[in-house]
C-alpha cells in the first residue's frame, strides 16, 4: 500500500496569508480586528472553494488521495467542493466533520473553463485546485488567491497560482 504524502508545508502558510489579508481588509472597514483575532486564536475564518479534477486522466487512487487531502483541510474553514471533468459533476459543502466522498464520477475532458467562473461567482477567500495539471489552455486568472495540489507527475497548469503540494503518486 502506497502511503500518501499529507505534509503540505505550504498549505498552512497559504491559508494564514489569506486570513491576514482578510483581517487587514476588515480593519480598513473599521472592524475591531484585535478583538476578532483574540476570539479566534488558531481558527481560520475562510470560505474556500476546492476544485477536484475528475477527468479521464485521474485514476481512482489519485481521486482517493485528493479526498484524503480534502479531509486534512476540512476542519480549517468552510469548504465548497466542486468536482470537475468536462462538466461540473458535483457541488457540495464539505465543512462537517462527518463528510465523506467515495465516488469518482467524471471521466472525459477537463473543465477548468467552467470551474473557475463558478468559483468566482461563489466569491471565496481562496481557491484550491487538485489536479494532474492536464488542463485546458487559456483559462484566465480568477483574481482570487489560488493554490494547486498536484499529482506526483503533475505540472502547474497556468502561470498564476501557487503550488502548495504534490501527492506521491
Amino acid at each position: 500500500m502506497t502511503k500518501t504524502n499529507t505534509s503540505f508545508s505550504n498549505l498552512p502558510q497559504f491559508l494564514g496569508n489569506i486570513q491576514r489579508q482578510k483581517l487587514a481588509a476588515q480593519k480598513n472597514k473599521g472592524f475591531d480586528v484585535a478583538r476578532i483575532e483574540q476570539e479566534r486564536k488558531n481558527i481560520l475564518d475562510l470560505n474556500l472553494v476546492v476544485g477536484v479534477d475528475c477527468s479521464g486522466s485521474i485514476s481512482s487512487s489519485m481521486f482517493k488521495d485528493f479526498m484524503i487531502q480534502l479531509d486534512h483541510i476540512k476542519g480549517m474553514s468552510r469548504i465548497k467542493v466542486v468536482e470537475v471533468s468536462d462538466i461540473i459533476e458535483a457541488v457540495y459543502d464539505f465543512s462537517r466533520r462527518g463528510s465523506k466522498v467515495v465516488r469518482l464520477k467524471g471521466g472525459g475532458g477537463n473543465g477548468e473553463d467552467k470551474f473557475f467562473p463558478l468559483a468566482q461567482k461563489i466569491q471565496p477567500d481562496a481557491i484550491i485546485y487538485m489536479t494532474d495539471g492536464y488542463c485546458i489552455d487559456g483559462v484566465p486568472n480568477p483574481n482570487i488567491p489560488t493554490a494547486w495540489i498536484l499529482t506526483a507527475n503533475g505540472v502547474k497548469p497556468y502561470k498564476w497560482g501557487e503550488v502548495i503540494g504534490k501527492l506521491q503518486h
